[in-house]
This record gives C-alpha cells, structure tokens and sequence, in this order.
C-alpha cells in the first residue's frame, strides 16, 4: 500500500506530484514577437498576439487567405508587424510623431511643429526635442531653441549637441 501524499502533493493516475498553480492573468504567448515601440499607444495586446498565433498557423498550413487577414485585423488596430525581426509597433507612437515633427521642422514651420510637438508631448524622446530645437534654430528663434532645451533638460532628456544646431 503506497503511503498518503503529503498535503502539498496529489496523485492522479497513480502519478505523484506537486500540484502546480498559476495565480493571476494567464500568460500571453508571444509566438516570439514582442512589442517595439515605447508602449504609450494603448492597444488590446492578448489580442494582437492572439492574431500573430492565427496568423502564424495560417501560414504554416499555407492558408495565405487567413494569414492575410489577420494581418488586415492587425493593421485596423492600428498595428505593423515585421516578421524578419519578429517585432510589431502600434501606428502613433514615437516614431511617427518624430518623422511628423521632423517633416515640419524641415519645410520650417515653427508654429505648426510647436502645436504639433504640444498635441502629442506624451510621446516626446529626447529626439522630438531635438526636433522642436532645431526648428527653432533653423528659423532664427535662438530663445525658443533655449527654451526648447531647458523643457528638455526638465524633462529628464539629456541634450545630445550633434542632433541639432547650437542655440
């Protein structure tokens, strides 16, 4: 006769062993992708994975049609998915706002670069301050440039001179 498990053992099918538990949200599997932006644009992400695994198995049994369309889901969520480097980026976070910012303060215009550097200050990096430097700088605004760099200093952004011109 085998001996009672203890209390932190079970025996199912004459098997013995410690009963695992999991406590709290079940975890998500990745498929070996991982978010690659700074994670500021919300986005449901078990979804987003859970469309990657669709896609994944579509492609492996080579329904192309339904790999196409989790893809199509993905790009409604406002999200980009780079197999080769087996990243994906929501639509809206950094990078954009900076190649906005950019594309502004290239064709020099200041107020337009300003308001659009306000309307979305929740995604600056020490880049899209930079940015509004550089503007200020290339348009003649020395002050504003100086205020552009104490807001980044403020910020907790270290001021990189080779990015921008001198104010």
């Amino acid at each position: 006769m085998r001996p009672h498990p203890s209390s932190d053992e079970v025996e199912v099918f004459g098997l013995r062993g410690v009963l695992q538990t999991h406590r709290g949200p079940a975890p998500i599997e990745t498929h070996g992708y991982r978010r690659d932006d700074n994670g500021l644009v919300p986005v449901d992400e078990p979804r987003v994975y859970e469309l990657l695994g669709q896609r994944l198995s579509a492609k492996a049994v080579k329904d192309y049609g339904a790999a196409d369309r989790a893809r199509e889901a993905l790009r409604e969520m406002g999200v980009d998915v780079f197999d080769s480097s087996r990243i994906w980026r929501v639509r809206g976070g950094t990078r954009e706002f900076n190649a906005r910012l950019t594309q502004l303060a290239q064709s020099r215009q200041l107020s337009a670069c300003r308001a659009a550097y306000s309307a979305g200050e929740a995604l600056a990096d020490s880049r899209s301050h930079a940015i509004l430097i550089d503007a200020h700088a290339a348009c003649g605004d020395g002050q504003g440039a100086r205020d552009a760099l104490a807001a980044m200093s403020a910020a907790g952004h270290q001021p990189q001179p080779a990015e921008y011109a001198a104010a």
